[in-house]
């Protein structure tokens, strides 16, 4: 808001010293055109530029102070301003939105004059009140509908964020708004923002000490912004439990769910997935106990992807069947996006993983492509990056499919970027390198190879959760770094766990590879670790790890 207004100082200060010309005859055109509305016209003119972007007939009447006399009614008024082009109807949008170009709401924000920073305190009220209600709104109203009625709001909150925020005097009411305002930016994917305006006022010495409901809120809201933005680091995992601690003490249900998903995620990107899978059966039990069908179906998915991970195939399809035939059955689940991305969604991509272990590829990448239909259709970004990286990017590593990987992996990092969604830009760029080592393991040099492993778990990504340890570790090997490879291995192998791995009989398969038969005629340490390898594959019900290591046998 303040930017918007120096903004609007400067082009009309320069619009007066400049020579005749254009912008001198737009400025006169302007100013000619003002002149002409009625008094009651031109106060609505002035007061309505204090939105910075669209806005509706009822918003407006929230903001207009000026005494409309019957049968005048503000409609009429932003009629006349369309036909005068003053302002702008926005084409096709439901209900009918207005806007300012840039040059007239600059000429209308001067005419404003001292009324200026009582507009600007009345539209940081009607933010405040706004976004209460958005969030109240956000778990009963259909997406489709919330969007409708919430999502162009997204300007308002960052300029009232940016006026209540910059002064003491008005922090707690900025607060209050950005505790709010998390629903718009888990809509809209903007979580990178989220993050950095929270961390912000975190580290701002000016601000006082919040309650306990709003500090929940805000650890909330911060955990929920470093999960998809950031990843599985230290301080998503000590935002969620602050926020679950919390919500434990306050008895908050909807917080307490949210920790257990964040918390649940957090492990599983980290490689832990035996407590992942507490975490999910918890927040299982929390939604039965509180009759939440749709977070209860949320955990099912969870407890679903968990049991993938930790190599029970069969109790993965299992669940994350099931939770998609109760979706089919009834789509009425409140918010697509509750949990910072679609479920169902989520369940087809990591379903496809599933199929394909126990070697149902044709269902597989059905599943896979479903989840990047429905992703496309909810044109949500978060909810698109997990189809493209946990679903199709993933089958079609697993599938040795190069091409594919490479057009997944750059609409990732595309739609990653333009969303300022870091971790799955950290996913696209491994994929990036997966599809040059794939095709030729001498094409990225061992260095880089370790380099980017190294950067995953940097951000607390296990490399064994996707393809990237196995397929890395292999090419170390066809360079001839047999030492490191083994050790890459053994490190993710080692302790009681290791057999609940989805992908241990691969790493086990790999890791024969580099050992010798010493003895032919007897069996040596790479055929006994090929053969604990097939046992643990039938036992998982994983087929495809089956077929690959008869292959290694046969070989």
């Amino acid at each position: 808001m303040t930017e918007d207004l120096a903004i609007s100082s400067g082009l009309l200060a320069a619009q007066k010293r400049q020579t005749p010309g254009r912008h001198r005859t737009l400025g006169d055109a302007l100013q000619w055109s003002y002149q002409l509305l009625d008094s009651v016209e031109q106060a609505v003119f002035q007061e309505l530029a204090i939105f910075p972007g669209e806005f509706t007939v009822a918003a407006a009447e929230h903001m207009v102070s000026t005494k409309l006399e019957n049968p005048t009614r503000l409609v009429d008024v932003l009629c006349s301003l369309v036909e005068k082009s003053l302002i702008t109807l926005q084409a096709g949008t439901q209900p009918t939105r207005y806007r300012y170009l840039t040059m007239l709401r600059a000429y209308a924000l001067e005419q404003l004059a001292n009324r200026t920073a009582a507009m600007i305190e009345k539209h940081a009220r009607f933010v405040e009140e706004l976004v209460s209600q958005a969030q109240q709104d956000w778990m009963s109203l259909p997406t489709t509908q919330w969007k409708r009625q919430y999502e162009h709001h997204i300007d308002d909150i960052r300029a009232a964020l940016d006026w209540s925020l910059s002064d003491s005097q008005h922090c707690a009411q900025g607060l209050r708004i950005l505790t709010d305002s998390a629903p718009f930016w888990i809509q809209l994917s903007l979580h990178d923002e989220c993050r950095q305006r929270i961390i912000t006022v975190m580290e701002d010495t000016k601000f006082p000490p919040v309650e306990e409901h709003q500090e929940m809120m805000i650890q909330a809201a911060l955990a929920t912004s470093l999960t998809w933005s950031r990843g599985p680091v230290a301080a998503n995992k000590r935002a969620w439990t602050r926020a679950s601690d919390l919500s434990l003490r306050l008895d908050h249900k909807e917080t307490q769910l949210q920790a257990e998903y964040g918390l649940w995620l957090h492990h599983l990107r980290h490689g832990d997935y035996a407590q992942a899978l507490d975490h999910a059966k918890s927040m299982a039990d929390l939604a039965l106990r509180h009759h939440d069908q749709a977070a209860l179906l949320t955990a099912r998915r969870l407890i679903g992807t968990s049991h993938h991970f930790l190599g029970n195939q069969t109790e993965s399809s299992l669940e994350i069947e099931a939770m998609l035939d109760s979706y089919a059955r009834d789509e009425r689940h409140g918010s697509h996006f509750r949990f910072g991305l679609d479920q169902r969604v989520a369940g087809w991509a990591f379903l496809s993983r599933t199929l394909w272990l126990m070697g149902n590829t044709t269902k597989a990448r059905r599943a896979a492509q479903i989840a990047i239909d429905e992703a496309t259709a909810l044109d949500h970004a978060c909810t698109l990056c997990c189809a493209l990286a946990e679903g199709s990017g993933t089958l079609a590593a697993l599938s040795g499919d190069v091409e594919e990987v490479r057009r997944v992996s750059q609409q990732l990092s595309q739609v990653a970027g333009n969303h300022g969604l870091d971790f799955w830009g950290l996913y696209g760029s491994a994929f990036s390198l997966w599809a040059k080592v794939f095709q030729d393991p001498n094409a990225v040099s061992f260095t880089e190879l370790r380099s980017t492993l190294e950067t995953l778990q940097s951000h607390g990504f296990d490399p064994a959760y996707s393809v990237f340890l196995s397929d890395f570790a292999n090419a170390m090997l066809e360079q001839g770094h047999t030492r490191e490879a083994a050790s890459l291995i053994d490190t993710r192998l080692a302790g009681d766990a290791a057999g609940q791995l989805w992908n241990a009989p691969e790493l086990m398969r790999i890791k024969s590879r580099t050992l010798s038969e010493k003895k032919p005629s007897q069996r040596g340490p790479r055929s006994l670790i090929l053969q604990q390898a097939l046992t643990l594959a039938r036992a998982q019900g994983a087929k495809a790890w089956e077929l690959r290591i008869a292959n290694e046998h046969v070989a």
